[in-house]
């Protein structure tokens, strides 16, 4: 898990997320913030299942129904 020292806004609490679960997946993937804007670098293949997990672990902590 990334440590969070200091969170400016929700893109970069949930790029933290992001790289947390693609670090599972092992595929060189990164997710960034570039003025307020989530960014994505690495393998494409692996994209979808980054962000279906990191969703699915948020509704889950939430309490909310899966996406």
């Amino acid at each position: 898990m990334i440590a969070i020292k200091k969170v400016t806004n929700n893109t970069e609490l949930l790029s933290k997320l992001l790289n947390s679960v693609a670090r599972k997946y092992d595929c060189g993937a990164k997710f960034s913030t570039v003025s307020g804007e989530l960014h994505y670098e690495g393998e494409e293949v692996c994209r979808q299942y980054i962000i279906d997990e990191t969703l699915e672990m948020i509704s889950k902590q939430r309490g909310d129904t899966p996406i």
